[in-house]
């Protein structure tokens, strides 16, 4: 029996790798292997050897294995004399956890694990050790995840999950998904890593009612309330976090007595991932309370001392999002002397970016230079631990393996057909007539067989060269896509710097003027160069489908803000923006920050190519379900050769502003982009040297075709 401390130190961690991936992408396989590793053997039963071992007062449990007990335990063995199956599985299974978590030897815990697939294999122990030959699979699979062999990993888990759909042992399946649900979070989809979560709950309905299932199941639940966090469905994560609290409650009764403090942490963290949701939501209040509740939990002695860190670099947040910089600064004070002790390398990072932020906002530019340059050290360090983890893909493995499976029943369902055709054929012989008949229909079968293997080859052979093509067209474009990201990102920050550099260099007023100009060139060249890489970004990134969330808006106020934000441009070149708008609010289901991006670039193009002193006319309009804006300029207008081209992604169609002003070609294709995702139009109509106006079309919903707010769904949008 593994006492009710150590598990619960168990789980503090696996929980904890949800909230710090890049430090610990699997150190939840704590859990995991002795999940797997544990003594559940239900047939051949261990006699003497298990005998042996029950005297050994649980030096050598799981939750507490060290030299000592590793030693008890093979001296048993050698006691035992002549041992059975379940014998040698049991201490396999104790050398795999030994070698795991207390050497962290995992190539010797590697060979242990393969041992026990070994020994059930050469004995032909499949079917009757079946469910001892899923924890070796699942066993073998979290060391190769620790070795970051994640691909052979996968395999394994899937062979486990095959052997449990056979047993129809859903708890096993229940296994099977919370790893997968790890796996998932770690690659950061985290859709599907709360979906795997809740299918993980629901199969371990089945498990054993004691203590490591219960806190199993709630882990899964929290886990899914996390993942819908990072996805940003803050409604569905406060859903199931309520849904965790209510559960825990439900069932601490039963424990309490032995793992009271577990309880309690458990819901320090739940408390934790609430605090993050309603931060996202702008409820400060509530936020601020959970936050407190669940760092004066996990900072006493024996809570989650990690946990209690990412709380307290949450409560930073909101501090400096509401502008309570006294209190910002105490609790990354608080924060700072607890990594002195537990360092982890992602919190580092945040607590360098927070404090970028914060020097950035009180204008202090050497102290935000710094932390920006340890932010960007560490993050990149972050970045190259989950690398791995990151380029795997796992769903097509997964889609991969499934058919292999496939393949193989249909395979065994081909060999069984084989032999009733045999058994017929030995039937035939008895009478000649229906020898004659058989032969004959044998013959026009055969012929039948080979025209229709010959076609399977060729259907196969050209599936097989249209599925290189497109796995080919596939990775190019992805690799393009990533080189394209990776130059961009590894550019801004230098660029970034350099910016900064410069504007500190300017404000020395001793230097000369010959020097002041070359600095002012070099500062508005990396300004420049900097718009280039963020719109670079943003055109990679829509590039695919966006994935974003809608919600319901009154376009007049977006369109209101827009104008609002660039009136101060229009008037440097002395011009007026008229805005002309609806009475009535006109409702339609946008991202609103993707829309004013739009808005924003046809508002900035219509000053750059106007005039000096000229007019900007913006509109609104609704009717037939419609939506109608547009903007009006009096400026140079499109050539008839260009018209074609303006739309497209680095256009050559780039022209300068009447003021010189830079324009990089990539605009007008980001907003075609956001307005198609949205299912609108976008288009122009232009005269050359009179003017231009671009009109953008979107859906309008009126206040009865509202969409309405689910369980299952975080907003509208979902």
């Amino acid at each position: 029996m593994v006492p009710l401390s150590d598990l619960f130190s168990v789980f503090k961690r696996s929980r904890y790798c949800l909230r710090h991936e890049a430090r610990c992408v699997f150190l939840l396989l704590f859990l995991s292997v002795f999940s797997a590793c544990r003594n559940d053997t239900d047939q051949n039963t261990p006699h003497l050897y298990s005998r042996i071992l029950k005297s050994g007062n649980g030096q050598f449990d799981p939750g507490r294995f060290d030299g000592k007990g590793k030693r008890f335990l093979d001296s048993a063995y050698a006691a035992a004399g002549e041992v059975n199956i379940a014998d040698k599985f049991q201490h396999l299974i104790y050398s795999c956890g030994y070698s795991y978590h207390t050497l962290r030897d995992y190539d010797k815990a590697l060979l242990y694990a393969d041992s026990m697939i070994s020994l059930i294999l050469k004995n032909g122990k499949q079917k009757s050790l079946a469910k001892e030959y899923a924890q070796a699979l699942y066993s073998k699979g979290d060391i190769l995840s620790q070795k970051k062999l994640y691909d052979e990993a996968f395999e394994h888990y899937f062979k486990a999950r095959n052997i449990a759909q056979n047993l129809i042992d859903s708890c096993t399946l229940g296994d099977y998904s919370y790893r997968l649900g790890m796996l998932m979070y770690k690659k950061r989809q985290f859709d599907q890593a709360g979906r795997f979560f809740k299918q993980g709950f629901e199969e371990t309905k089945s498990c054993a009612n004691d203590f490591w299932s219960f806190y199993r199941r709630q882990e899964l639940l929290n886990n899914t309330a996390l993942s819908f966090l990072r996805a940003g469905k803050t409604d569905s994560a406060l859903i199931y976090s309520e849904k965790t609290l209510h559960y825990i409650k439900e069932n601490e009764h039963k424990f309490a007595a032995a793992a009271s403090q577990a309880f309690e942490v458990a819901k320090a963290v739940v408390y934790n991932g609430m605090g993050s949701a309603l931060l996202q939501k702008g409820e400060y209040g509530e936020a601020e309370q959970l936050f407190t509740n669940s760092i004066a939990i996990n900072s006493a002695k024996g809570g989650d001392t990690h946990n209690a860190q990412t709380a307290r670099l949450e409560l930073a947040r909101l501090y400096f999002e509401t502008h309570k910089y006294t209190h910002f600064r105490k609790v990354l004070s608080d924060l700072k002397v607890s990594l002195l002790s537990t360092s982890d390398i992602t919190l580092e990072a945040e607590w360098h970016n927070l404090l970028w932020q914060y020097y950035q906002a009180q204008n202090e530019p050497d102290d935000a230079f710094l932390h920006l340059l340890q932010y960007s050290r560490l993050k990149d360090s972050v970045d190259g631990e989950s690398r791995a983890l990151l380029n795997s893909n796992l769903i097509d493995k997964l889609k991969y393996l499934e058919n292999e499976n496939e393949i193989e029943s249909l395979r065994r369902d081909a060999d069984l057909n084989e032999i009733y055709l045999a058994v017929m054929l030995l039937v035939a012989v008895m009478a000649v007539v229906i020898i004659w008949q058989t032969v004959q229909n044998w013959k026009k079968s055969r012929g039948n067989l080979k025209v229709l293997e010959a076609f399977n080859r060729q259907v196969n052979d050209q599936k097989r060269q249209l599925e290189v093509a497109l796995s080919e067209l596939e990775k190019r474009n992805n690799e393009k896509d990533r080189i394209l990201r990776s130059v961009a990102h590894d550019l801004r920050n230098p660029i970034g710097a350099i910016t900064t550099l410069s504007l500190l260099m300017l404000r020395d007023e001793k230097r000369p003027a010959e020097d002041r100009e070359m600095l002012a060139l070099i500062q508005s060249t990396c300004s420049n160069s900097l718009d280039l890489i963020n719109e670079i970004l943003e055109a990679s990134g829509a590039a695919s489908t966006p994935d974003f969330r809608k919600e319901v808006a009154d376009i007049n106020l977006v369109l209101r803000n827009s104008v609002d934000l660039l009136n101060f441009k229009a008037l440097e070149k002395d011009q007026r923006i008229v805005f002309q708008t609806c009475r009535e609010p006109v409702l339609v289901y946008i991202n609103r920050e993707k829309i004013s991006r739009v808005i924003n670039n046809l508002l900035s193009n219509a000053i750059k190519f106007s005039p000096q002193g000229s007019v900007i006319d913006v509109s609104l309009a609704a009717s037939g379900g419609k939506v109608l804006m547009s903007v009006t300029d009096q400026g140079i207008g499109i050539p008839d050769n260009m018209r074609n081209k303006i739309f497209n992604m680095f256009t050559p169609a780039k022209r300068s502003g009447t003021a010189g002003e830079k324009s990089f070609g990539l605009g007008l294709s980001i907003s075609r982009s956001i307005v198609e995702a949205h299912g609108g139009k976008i288009w122009f109509e232009s005269i050359p040297e009179k003017g231009t106006s671009f009109y953008i079309e979107l859906d309008h919903i009126s206040r009865a075709d509202l969409p309405v707010k689910t369980a299952e769904s975080d907003t509208v949008a979902e």
